[in-house]
């Protein structure tokens, strides 16, 4: 699958809300995923992302969608606070290289797949791997008084 237009491989990110020993569903009624939020800034990462979303998106038309391109919002998404990210997952683990945590910095590798579900066409953002670069400041870890590590 190399080369696959499709494909996007991240190069060096810091890894957000990362679930990737075992699946999480943040609400009762959604599968259980493995996954991980990558933030995107302006530049070749976010073009990449669009390229592979155009990729897929032709790849829909010209099967699961039978020849229809509907009205798409792509895998990259806005948060409250206007940073663009894409949230790959997946039902099944993903290769995952070192001990990754929230906060570490790493490599993901995922595909933008064009889906037809329920009559509704979208494209997904399919967690193939992730790899850990180094260390960085774990989120979500407990502070002592005056914001320093305990």
């Amino acid at each position: 699958m190399e080369g696959k237009a499709s494909r996007v491989s991240t190069g060096e990110v810091r890894l957000h809300y990362v679930h990737l020993s075992e699946p999480y569903s943040p609400a009762e009624s959604a599968a259980a995923r493995y996954s991980v939020l990558v933030y995107l800034p302006d530049g070749p990462l976010l073009d990449a992302v669009r390229e592979a979303e155009s990729a897929a998106a032709m790849e829909g038309v010209n099967g699961l969608w039978d020849g229809v391109m509907p009205d798409l919002d792509g895998v990259a998404r806005v948060d409250r606070l206007g940073r663009r990210y894409v949230r790959p997952s997946s039902m099944g683990a993903p290769e995952v290289a070192g001990e990754v945590y929230s906060g570490c910095y790493g490599k993901v590798v995922f595909d933008v797949v064009p889906v037809l579900k329920k009559g509704v066409a979208y494209l997904w953002a399919s967690l193939v791997s992730v790899e850990k670069t180094r260390d960085g400041e774990p989120q979500g870890a407990p502070r002592a008084a005056g914001g320093g590590r305990p």
